[in-house]
C-alpha cells in the first residue's frame, strides 16, 4: 500500500492545462497496483476558455518487470470528471451571472505507459504518458460542448460532446 502524488500537464496548439493528483495505491502483488485518486486541474481549453477540472479515477497499473529498480508499467483506468468552464474575456464587460458559465460531467477512460524508479523499498519516482477519451454524461448534453467553425468563424454544423487527448505525469509514491 502507498500514497501516490503526481503533477500532470496537457499542452497543444490551443490547450494548456496542468494540475495534480493524489491517490491511494494498493499493490497486492509486485505485478499489479490499483490507484484510487482525485485531482485538480486548471488552464485554457481547446475553445480558449478558462477551465477547472476535478477528476476521480480508478487506475490499474501492470508492472512488466517488478524485480528491477527501473520498472516499466502499463496503466489502464476509468474516471469521472467535473469541469467548470467560463469564457476568458472576464475583464471586458462580461456578466458573471450570465449563462456563459458552464459545468460539465464526463465519463471516460485512459491508457498509457510509464516508468517507475524504485529508489528504495518505500519510495519511488515515476513518469508516464497517457491517452484519454471521454464523453459528457451531464443533463445538458443536448447543448454541445464543441462546435466546429470554419476560417471565417462560422459554425460548420459539426458538434461533439466527446474529447480525447494525451497528457504526461511526473510523480512519486511513498510505500508503507
Amino acid at each position: 500500500m502507498g500514497l501516490h502524488a503526481n503533477l500532470g500537464f496537457m499542452a497543444g496548439n490551443r490547450v494548456s492545462i496542468g494540475g495534480a493528483d493524489i491517490a491511494l495505491r494498493l499493490r497486492p502483488s509486485p505485478w499489479v497496483a490499483v490507484d484510487l485518486g482525485i485531482g485538480a486541474y486548471g488552464g485554457t481549453d481547446y475553445d480558449g476558455n478558462d477551465r477547472v477540472e476535478v477528476p476521480f479515477t480508478v487506475n490499474g497499473l501492470f508492472f512488466f518487470n517488478p524485480q528491477n529498480a527501473l520498472q516499466l508499467y502499463g496503466v489502464l483506468g476509468l474516471g469521472v470528471s467535473y469541469a467548470h468552464v467560463e469564457p476568458s474575456f472576464l475583464g471586458s464587460g462580461f456578466d458573471p451571472f450570465s449563462s456563459e458559465f458552464r459545468d460539465f460531467t464526463y465519463f471516460g477512460g485512459q491508457a498509457g505507459l510509464g516508468l517507475e524508479w524504485r529508489m528504495s523499498p518505500h519510495f519511488a519516482l515515476n513518469v508516464d504518458v497517457r491517452g484519454f477519451i471521454r464523453s459528457r454524461v451531464d443533463s445538458t448534453t443536448d447543448v454541445p460542448e464543441f462546435v466546429e467553425t470554419n476560417a471565417a468563424g462560422s459554425p460548420t454544423g459539426r458538434t461533439s460532446n466527446t474529447s480525447s487527448g494525451v497528457y504526461s505525469t511526473l510523480g512519486a509514491t511513498l510505500y508503507f
